[in-house]
């Protein structure tokens, strides 16, 4: 981890420590006040919501697919992940969602219909940070908000479609004696990452290791899967980031 990382992750631990000890001592002084002052707080400090893996297709939802894979100097990580925020802007939904990308995994997530925004991981005042939280051979790492994410056009989730939005390609290099730890980034976005997720998805369906529940889920959006692998297969390279 580099050391700007490091005093960044140490000024809001400080920070965070300061505010707890603070409403500590108010609800201690002023038992009266332990709902009233710390509910605000919660509540702003909530990341959000998780989304459904085992909804079958329905008006209200549509579904993102997106993966992860985490390469560390033992190797591709088979455990750990990344966290990652979807705000609802417009479009029918304001609804908050906290994803967690399990490395070497695809995920098929449903959400409601609307108008979504990818952003980093909330802080105590649900404020997004400019960090993400990623998680790695037990030990976590800082690095910045990717900016091909930042740069991502919003999402339009509709009705009983599938968006596939790509993969999180993240490398955490050696230290040496010279310099720590480090972790870098990469979307891949592409119309290939595209395809390759959803592929992994309607295989899972086939898989037989792959849970009952999970599967009948999936089936019952093999069109929505479908329709999007066919538009993926059909279009050339088009950008997905903000002009």
């Amino acid at each position: 981890m580099r050391a700007t990382e490091r005093r960044g992750n140490k000024k809001r631990e400080m920070e965070n420590n300061k505010i707890l000890l603070f409403l500590s001592a108010s609800v201690r002084q002023f038992p009266c006040l332990s709902i009233s002052l710390c509910l605000p707080f919660i509540l702003a400090g909530c990341a959000g919501t998780s989304p459904l893996t085992t909804s079958e297709i329905s008006p209200n939802r549509g579904a993102i697919v997106i993966a992860a894979r985490i390469n560390t100097p033992n190797g591709r990580a088979y455990s750990g992940g990344v966290h990652l925020t979807f705000q609802g802007i417009g479009g029918g939904s304001l609804e908050t969602y906290q994803f967690f990308l399990p490395a070497r995994k695809t995920l098929f997530y449903q959400i409601a219909t609307g108008i979504y925004r990818v952003e980093a991981p909330k802080n105590f005042f649900g404020v997004p940070e400019k960090t993400l939280t990623v998680i790695a051979d037990g030990k976590k790492y800082f690095p910045p908000f990717p900016k091909e994410l930042s740069q991502l056009k919003p999402l339009v989730v509709k009705p009983e479609r599938t968006i596939a939005l790509g993969e999180l390609d993240i490398s955490v290099t050696p230290s040496t004696s010279e310099s720590p730890r480090a972790v870098s980034i990469k979307f891949h976005h592409g119309t290939k990452a595209q395809r390759r997720v959803l592929s992994r998805i309607i295989r899972d369906m086939l898989n037989p290791d792959t849970p009952e529940n999970v599967r009948k889920s999936e089936q019952s959006w093999l069109y929505s899967l479908q329709k999007a692998l066919t538009d993926a297969n059909q279009q050339t390279e088009i950008p997905n980031l903000k002009p």
